[in-house]
């Protein structure tokens, strides 16, 4: 399991994996935001993929500096898997939705379960 005491934070074998992953994310995020921010149907994933995008803002501080707390990560990778959920439902209903953007949203989903799993939980 991976070491989440931020004293011993150079001995975490994970951290530089971890940190890729997250910065991953922050990458499908802004994707998913930049096609969502263009789009006329796109208000209720913009607003998610926005809030998604200032959550894991919010932890990557953290993270980068090696401290890995599943009580800040656990709640981040649910709103990114509940932002892909979201997206396939609007496309599911609207085939406008552009398959660029489910695209996005299922790779910062697949992306999420790799830091769930870098951190040796199961996705929910």
């Amino acid at each position: 399991m991976l070491n989440t005491d931020p004293s011993q934070l150079n001995n975490n074998p994970n951290s530089s994996a971890l940190e890729k992953a997250m910065n991953t994310i922050v990458e499908d995020l802004a994707g998913i935001r930049a096609i969502a921010e263009k789009a006329v149907y796109g208000s209720k994933i913009a607003k998610k993929a926005e809030d998604t995008f200032d959550e894991i803002m919010g932890v990557k501080p953290k993270v980068d500096q090696g401290i890995i707390l599943y009580s800040d990560l656990s709640p981040v990778i649910k709103s990114v898997q509940e932002l892909a959920e979201l997206i396939a439902m609007r496309k599911a209903a609207n085939p406008l939705i552009s398959n660029e953007l489910v695209s996005v949203s299922d790779k910062a989903a697949t992306d999420a379960n790799e830091v769930m799993r870098l951190i040796d939980l199961k996705p929910e």
